[in-house]
């Protein structure tokens, strides 16, 4: 792997685990970087792959996690929730430690989490069972396992977490929520518009 430096490496990190920009690129980048001792944004940009409005999110990221205001995987899971839903990245930062917040401070959404990607056909037994497992060893939260093992996207992840939240506001029924995370990952679309495709959108997004 050709050298980078330390603030490089988180850089390199959030581009490499948002799983936005495709191997080549970032080797073509990175091999850039190495050749004219260029930093790895100016690198980026200059691959062509890369627009300045494009990187600005993985800049304000990068400033985020090396200042300590935010975890790694809390600014990669932003990254792509900012990218899937095509939203502002600080919005989607704000969106998911509104969810993550929700989260901590209610331990059953854990488990009725689990139960509508079950139920939703969206993750197998088998991947719950090694979630689980894995959950119990890290003593990460079971969704947030299933994010960083691949088993579901982050959009995917912060749509089930809604549902879930919506259903004990009792604004839509668990049916529903159901159906809508089936529609969510067919259609590659948010919960909200998953819902309002069904004619069960009554409420706005929890944690907009």
């Amino acid at each position: 792997m050709f050298g980078t430096s330390k603030q490089s490496e988180v850089l390199l990190a959030l581009v490499r685990s948002a799983n936005l920009v495709d191997q080549q690129t970032l080797d073509n980048a990175l091999s850039i970087s190495g050749r004219l001792n260029l930093p790895l944004e100016r690198a980026l940009l200059q691959s062509g792959f890369l627009k300045e409005d494009e990187l600005q999110p993985f800049l304000e990221a990068k400033q985020m996690v090396e200042s300590g205001k935010v975890r790694l995987d809390t600014a990669i899971n932003a990254l792509r929730l900012s990218h899937n839903d095509d939203m502002d990245f600080n919005q989607a930062l704000k969106k998911i430690l509104s969810v993550h917040q929700k989260t901590m401070v209610a331990p059953s959404l854990n488990n009725d989490l689990t139960d509508i990607l079950l139920q939703s056909n969206i993750i197998t037994q088998e991947q719950f069972g090694r979630a689980m497992q894995k959950s119990l060893q890290t003593k990460i939260l079971i969704g947030r396992v299933l994010v960083i093992t691949g088993d579901i996207n982050s959009s995917l992840f912060i749509s089930a977490l809604q549902a879930v939240l919506l259903i004990k506001e009792k604004s839509i029924l668990k049916g529903e929520a159901v159906d809508a995370i089936k529609i969510s990952q067919q259609k590659n679309i948010c919960l909200e518009q998953a819902l309002f495709e069904m004619g069960s959108f009554k409420t706005p997004a929890v944690g907009s």
